[in-house]
């Protein structure tokens, strides 16, 4: 699989996760309260880059499957997607 195709892929996911979850805004507003409410102030974006540091994580670790690639890209989309909220 080249990038573009792994790029489509990624689309594809936010796609379907856009209808099976809702909006990612809303999703991280709320996961950003719940998660400051345990570690102090945190943004809905910084939650999104949490998430990619956790597949960072897996990847360097050696144990990645071509969905943990995709979704890094995504978490890091959707943090630069919902930055200013």
């Amino acid at each position: 699989m080249n990038a573009r195709e792994l790029l489509k892929d990624c689309d594809a996911i936010l796609k379907r996760r856009g209808i099976e979850y809702g909006k990612p805004e809303d999703l991280y507003k709320v996961t950003a309260k719940l998660i400051s409410g345990q570690i102090g102030d945190v943004s809905p974006s910084q939650v999104c880059l949490i998430m990619a540091q956790v597949k960072l994580g897996r990847i360097a670790n050696g144990n990645a499957a071509l969905d943990t690639y995709v979704d890094a890209i995504n978490y890091v989309a959707l943090a630069w997607e919902i930055h200013d909220l």
